[in-house]
């Protein structure tokens, strides 16, 4: 099985996130590629994260859902990553009001 890492966290840290908005976690924090399951779900938690609408800028990945809870700080995205995947970085970039936060 291979182990390339997918730097999910160095995309997240990346992000320069307007309007004071930040995120605080995120879990997992990277991935394997050519795990058995290629369903990834990630946890956000930061202050009113479940405000934003999330856009997968990765070709081949497939973002499959993204679930809200009653906390709004939470927000957990479910991603589909192909095992052919070269890519060695996610981008995911978080919208509000139609304006682009990354």
């Amino acid at each position: 099985m291979k182990k390339y890492i997918l730097s999910i966290l160095a995309i997240i840290l990346s992000l320069q996130i307007c309007y004071g908005q930040k995120i605080d976690k995120m879990k997992p924090p990277f991935w394997w590629k050519g795990m058995n399951n290629p369903q990834l779900q990630i946890m956000f938690h930061g202050p009113d994260i479940a405000d934003y609408e999330v856009k997968i800028n990765t070709p081949g990945v497939v973002l499959s859902k993204t679930i809200r809870t009653i906390n709004p700080n939470y927000l957990f995205v479910y991603l589909s990553i192909p095992a052919e995947l070269t890519a060695n970085q996610i981008s995911i970039q978080f919208l509000k009001d139609a304006t682009l936060i990354d």
